[in-house]
């Protein structure tokens, strides 16, 4: 990023969480760092692109042998679900009180308890699909970004500011800072970790690691274990089923943060966190929240609907605002392509004066390039008749049966149509909407989309579920269910 960017990001962080001198230190203590990573990024960019082929490959791989190959980063723990009804929730983004992104625990925290003890009672195994402990963003303090800063050298002669940094050094800081923050979390929301112990156990939880878990550490996943039990977090979890022949592989579970070039293992170390340590503090955390102002469209409105198209880097198959010009310049000066359609204003300019701008809300990026993994997996010469289900987070957006660009239209099962694709949902998040939790239902065969929340007065309150259906033109449809 340019001096120009810098100055802009400065300026907007103001109506978020730059409200003081000592934060405004400690962004520029952050952007030291940051510029080493962009650095990173666009030196390492073919690279990076390769690894993410390597992911496609490790996946396809894994589902067609079921045995994970020697050089798949991200793929290595390999959890077996046989268990009938499985739950699934992801991007909880969970932190300790005092944490400024405390958003899991204003929002959803209470409801989250309580849905998980309707699925206890129920049956249900319980999936937590990645980014359930927030341990990348951290709590800054002026030391602890100053210790940051200093360990980017820089050039003695030369026009470029640009330094070097130890990565070994800077990963031994984040272990350091993110042991702190576990340690808070464990104690801060014991209840929760006690209720998923006691109420579902060995037999019926999978915990699958994300780009925000930090448990490529092993301290990190030691501590994550004392809190539940050795071997617990899983990279993806494969769900069998009994047939009259043969075993099925009916889904395959995991974050999803090994499809994106930023948080592709093993550099997302030197791209993804980087970014989200120095910059995400300052604005909204792990990309955007919807407050309960933004969520009551989805959960008061007769008419239900949600965005059900693939996210993609390809203009033409991203969803458009009508100014693709405006968006092009804006998405360019920030580095990442914008979710437009979530703002009020449909023009973008105004959106980004009116909405971010004023500290209304943030950039919902686009950082997961869901279209290409689609289309990956349609070319990977492997039987889709037994194909199963990819189920991935990382976006905070819910999918099913959604509409893709298929860039041989290629038809495959279950659709007459080669631009919905069946073979991939996303859970969205249970901790990035206020008062809204999404989820992914599996019983059997078959999986479903769901969300809960709250409804009522303060004095009688009581939870509402609602399934979303894909229309298969590009959203999906909510409709109240009973609970059950």
């Amino acid at each position: 990023m340019s001096v120009i960017s810098y100055n802009t990001l400065k300026v907007l962080g103001k109506t978020y969480q730059l409200k003081t001198d000592r934060d405004i230190e400690m962004f520029d203590d952050l952007w030291e760092v940051y510029q080493v990573g962009n650095k990173y990024r666009k030196d390492q960019e073919k690279v990076l692109r390769d690894e993410v082929e390597r992911s496609y490959a490790s996946l396809t791989s894994i589902v067609r042998n079921q045995v994970t190959p020697a050089n798949a980063e991200g793929f290595r723990r390999v959890g077996i679900a046989q268990n009938d009804r499985l739950v699934i929730f992801s991007d909880h983004h969970m932190t300790h009180r005092g944490h400024r992104h405390d958003y899991f625990f204003k929002f959803n925290y209470s409801l989250y308890y309580e849905v998980l003890r309707h699925y206890a009672d129920k049956g249900f195994a319980l999936v937590e699909n990645g980014d359930m402990e927030e341990l990348v963003i951290f709590e800054p303090t002026p030391e602890e970004t100053r210790r940051r800063r200093n360990l980017v050298k820089k050039p003695i002669l030369g026009l470029d500011d640009i330094g070097q940094i130890d990565w070994d050094a800077l990963e031994g800081l984040r272990i350091e800072s993110s042991r702190k923050q576990l340690e808070k979390i464990l104690n801060d929301n014991h209840d929760y970790y006690q209720l998923v112990n006691n109420r579902f156990g060995k037999s019926r939880f999978y915990k699958i690691g994300g780009n925000h878990d930090g448990y490529y550490s092993r301290e990190l996943e030691g501590m994550i274990e004392s809190a539940f039990w050795s071997g617990v977090v899983n990279d993806i979890v494969l769900v069998e089923r009994k047939g009259e022949h043969r075993v099925n592989l009916e889904f395959a579970i995991m974050h999803g943060h090994q499809f994106g070039e930023a948080c592709v293992p093993p550099h997302a170390k030197a791209v993804g966190e980087v970014i989200s340590e120095c910059f995400a503090w300052a604005f909204q955390g792990a990309d955007r929240i919807w407050r309960i102002s933004d969520t009551c469209k989805w959960n008061s409105n007769p008419i239900k609907e949600f965005n059900n198209v693939l996210s993609c880097t390809d203009s033409n198959a991203a969803i458009a605002s009508g100014h693709p010009d405006l968006e092009v310049l804006l998405e360019s000066f920030m580095g990442h392509q914008v979710a437009w359609e979530y703002f009020e204003n449909k023009d973008p300019y105004m959106a980004f004066v009116k909405e971010v701008c004023t500290g209304d809300e943030f950039f919902k990026y686009r950082h997961l390039d869901e279209n290409s993994l689609a289309n990956a997996i349609l070319y990977s010469k492997i039987d889709l008749k037994n194909f199963p289900t990819i189920i991935c987070g990382h976006s905070h957006e819910p999918r099913d049966h959604s509409r893709f660009l298929n860039s041989k239209a290629m038809l495959q099962p279950d659709t007459k149509d080669p631009n919905i694709f069946t073979r991939y949902m996303n859970t969205g998040s249970a901790g990035r909407f206020e008062n809204l939790i999404w989820c992914i239902e599996v019983i059997g065969s078959t999986a479903h989309v769901y969300s809960w929340s709250n409804s009522g007065t303060a004095s009688k309150i009581a939870m509402r579920k609602v399934r979303w259906d894909s229309d298969l033109k590009g959203k999906l449809i909510g409709k109240e269910v009973e609970i059950k």
